[in-house]
């Protein structure tokens, strides 16, 4: 499955090269739609997630970082709460634990659960990054064995 923002930029590239006017540049980037938040796309899930997970660990627990934190995990929420119910559960709990100041040892095992649901789900929704991985990895145990 495709992410629905994805699918949008697919299509809306095609669009948008239609009606482009007659004098482009190759220079100039032709506009995109942004993704909304509301999007289903576990691309921007896991984007989110990565910037929830370095700011909870490079810049500590103090309340200005909590908020960066909850926002992030909140747009987790937004962008999978159709397509992955399961994931928007868990990142929702999770904002809520950090809005709550739960123990750190709590926050650290509920966002490690959380980023190998959603590294899980992109990897399904992505297979042919899976398939990389595993060639990128067999390529590298080749190596090492002097295969």
């Amino acid at each position: 499955m495709t992410c629905s923002c994805a699918r949008k930029r697919l299509s809306s590239d095609t669009d948008a090269t239609a009606a482009a006017p007659a004098v482009t540049s190759p220079s100039i980037p032709q506009p995109k739609p942004p993704t909304e938040p509301s999007d289903q796309c576990i691309a921007c899930a896991q984007k989110h997630m990565d910037q929830a997970w370095q700011a909870y660990n490079e810049h500590g627990y103090g309340l200005a970082n909590r908020r960066y934190i909850r926002a992030n995990l909140r747009a987790v929420v937004a962008h999978t709460m159709r397509d992955w119910p399961d994931i928007a559960d868990e990142a929702r709990k999770l904002a809520l634990a950090i809005q709550a100041a739960a123990d750190n040892q709590r926050v650290d095992e509920d966002f490690d659960r959380l980023a190998e649901k959603i590294d899980q789900a992109y990897l399904e929704a992505y297979p042919e990054v899976a398939n990389r991985l595993e060639r990128l990895k067999n390529a590298a145990e080749d190596e090492r064995q002097g295969v």
